[in-house]
């Protein structure tokens, strides 16, 4: 049987909660591509059975366990809910020290895609640029692989508390929103259009850039290491002129 959430969170949870006894389940968002021709339902968001499945791992496992389930879902990949479902199952039959066995595939393959989060949000925290618009905002485009807005939000919120800005993540059409070190989290259109008119602010970073390189030292190789290539439309310095 297929599940189907909404996507939210708390969709996730009650997926998991729902589908812990069936053991041919596959979970899904709404947003993924969901295999044809496989018997599915659409699993209604319950706040209910969320905190239930939520205050269940955190009391009978640990925290940690109930952080990876939330990274999980925040990978945002296509086997991102069965894969939680398979470690919460694995974890809950064999205790809260099942998180350090690395080598069982459930858990292998769960906390694989955590750290594919957490790795994604290190590198975009000191990647991501800012263009300034008409509207006197900050804005940065971005498109992770991961849902990781929520992870980077607070970060960028407390160190630009004196400028309103939006991280606008257009391959999921939500946006970090932030005034006077305060944020939300909101939908926005993947075809949204701010007014950047500022060429200075984009001239100072790729002068900065040029004025750190030291052209002996230059490593093509480690550069694309640390700075995906996929990520160089939306950093300033990377822009062709």
């Amino acid at each position: 049987m297929i599940y189907i959430y909404d996507g939210s969170f708390e969709g996730f949870c009650s997926a998991v909660f729902t589908a812990y006894n069936d053991t041919e389940a596959m979970i899904y968002s709404r947003f993924h591509d969901v295999p044809p021709l496989l018997e599915r339902t659409i699993v209604r968001t319950d706040e209910r059975k969320s905190e239930r499945l939520q205050s269940g791992v955190q009391n009978k496992l640990s925290r940690l366990i109930l952080s990876d389930l939330y990274l999980i879902y925040l990978s945002d990949t296509l086997s991102c809910g069965t894969a939680a479902l398979k470690y919460l199952r694995f974890c809950f039959k064999n205790g809260k020290g099942s998180r350090a066995l690395r080598y069982v595939p459930e858990v292998k393959e769960a906390l694989s895609l955590r750290d594919k989060v957490m790795t994604e949000v290190d590198k975009l925290r000191g990647l991501i640029r800012f263009d300034k618009a008409r509207e006197g905002l900050y804005i940065s485009r971005i498109e992770p692989d991961h849902n990781i807005l929520p992870l980077i939000a607070h970060h960028f919120a407390s160190r630009m508390r004196s400028h309103s800005f939006v991280i606008h993540d257009i391959r999921r059409g939500l946006a970090i929103c932030s005034k006077n070190g305060s944020f939300v989290i909101t939908e926005l259109p993947e075809d949204f259009e701010f007014a950047v008119n500022d060429d200075d602010f984009r001239e100072m970073w790729k002068e900065y850039f040029d004025a750190m390189a030291i052209k002996e030292r230059i490593n093509p190789k480690l550069q694309r290491q640390h700075m995906p290539k996929r990520y160089w439309k939306h950093i300033t310095e990377m822009k062709k002129n």
